[in-house]
């Protein structure tokens, strides 16, 4: 897994997406859980209630090992 998500470009990406309502960059971390690579990817959804939120990760730390990354909705994370 790349180090930063800027590292896709230009190569996989033209520009690293932001959040089309604030324009911040997407939340992304590397690491391992149990010595298994392991990358987490973040972002916040405009509708808290929304049903995606029930089958996302909460608690960034069962992704990978010592993350501290809020996960908490509205927040929406994927880990792979």
């Amino acid at each position: 897994y790349p180090t930063a998500l800027s590292n896709l470009t230009p190569e996989f990406l033209s520009q690293v997406p932001t959040d089309p309502l604030d324009g911040s960059n997407y939340g992304y971390q590397r690491g391992t859980k149990n010595n298994v690579p392991r990358v987490l990817l973040r972002a916040e959804l405009e509708v808290s209630g929304s049903d995606l939120l029930e089958g996302d990760v909460d608690t960034a730390s069962n992704c990978i090992d010592g993350s501290t990354t809020n996960c908490s909705d509205p927040y929406y994370c994927i880990c792979r």
